[in-house]
């Protein structure tokens, strides 16, 4: 492809990303499902702009406003072109000639729009722009962070690394590194958990492997599974002091189930774990899951789990949230909030 080519690829993306609540990941590999044609190395110059504009996109659009340009994502684009990767307007205006399948070319406002850009000075943005925060978030995350504001935002604009969870059931961490590495990936353990391995970045398509089919791992990222290997922790030492031959747990958060395959996983034949979510169709996603990691005996999926409360060792509840926590990973998520969404949330981690 041209480089043309790529981005109007790019702003056809973006333009589908509008117009549903399905997730950036979800969206873009449709679309490239959709176009099997299309070689590595176009795809990965599709999906680079395209996350480069979402981890960019309060940025890009207080500059779309500065030049007085509506913030399509025709302009994201070019913003982040000029501004982000540092093109001049000329070679811009060589991709955007509408031949080759690139995009149509330039208007006289847009090009104005390029020439303005370069003389505006980043000292004009507002601090919870150049760190794109959310402004329903602003407020709440100020006081939590303090002076430490603008370091922890910034930090969520990074890329996130990609955390596995070895299913012990199928593999050992050790079985998963060689794999890795032999696949020439770059695997380190993560020290603090003993099924947990980290790889960089987009590391290619993990779940098009052959092992992954074969339930050896499952992408989760470290902080859940940490809070896994917590609760476990806290049950073993509390059945210590009542001994008894099988332990349950309620997970009653589940959604899609990444909490309850490890709890799953981690207790084997002499646990049971429940998993219910207020979204029933959420969990429709853990039965193929549970199958796959080979522990569908020791997981029972509720449509209701008032007859099991007060029946269980512990419950784990990872309450609907704001979701900041993933916003490395779906940058998108950033520009879905509104303040009457946030009010709601703290409503539901009360009840």
């Amino acid at each position: 492809m041209r480089d043309g080519a790529r981005v109007a690829a790019v702003i056809e993306v973006l333009e589908q990303l509008g117009t549903t609540a399905q997730s950036a990941d979800e969206v873009l590999h449709a679309w490239l499902r959709q176009r099997r044609y299309i070689g590595s190395k176009d795809r990965r110059r599709i999906t680079d702009l395209f996350y480069i504009i979402l981890r960019h996109r309060l940025r890009l659009g207080w500059h779309c406003q500065a030049a007085q340009q509506p913030e399509t994502p025709r302009m994201l684009t070019l913003a982040a072109l000029r501004l982000v990767e540092g093109m001049t307007a000329a070679q811009i205006e060589a991709m955007f000639d509408g031949t080759g399948y690139g995009p149509p070319p330039l208007t006289d406002t847009e090009r104005q729009a390029l020439l303005q850009w370069q003389d505006l000075h980043p000292s004009a943005m507002p601090e919870t722009v150049r760190v794109e925060c959310p402004p329903a978030l602003a407020p709440s995350l100020q006081r939590q962070f303090g002076t430490d504001f603008s370091a922890e935002l910034e930090a969520l604009t990074l890329t996130a690394p990609t955390d596995l969870r070895v299913n012990q059931h199928k593999a050992t961490a050790a079985d998963v590194m060689a794999l890795l590495t032999a696949d020439g990936l770059s695997p380190i353990a993560i020290p603090a958990l003993a099924d947990g391995i980290r790889l960089p970045p987009q590391p290619g398509n993990l779940r098009g492997m052959k092992a992954f089919a074969d339930g050896w791992f499952e992408p989760q990222d470290t902080s859940s599974q940490l809070a896994v290997q917590t609760l476990l922790h806290m049950v073993a030492a509390g059945t210590r002091q009542e001994p008894r031959a099988t332990v349950r747990i309620l997970d009653f958060c589940a959604g899609a189930g990444g909490k309850t395959l490890a709890l799953a996983a981690a207790l084997g034949p002499r646990g049971e774990v429940l998993a219910w979510d207020g979204e029933q169709a959420r969990l429709r996603r853990l039965p193929p899951r549970l199958a796959r990691a080979g522990t569908t005996d020791t997981v029972t999926v509720l449509n209701d789990p008032a007859p099991h409360l007060g029946q269980c060792d512990a419950v784990l509840v990872d309450a609907p949230c704001t979701g900041t926590g993933t916003w490395r990973r779906h940058p998108e998520a950033r520009g879905r909030y509104a303040l009457a969404e946030v009010t709601d949330f703290v409503a539901r981690q009360q009840e």
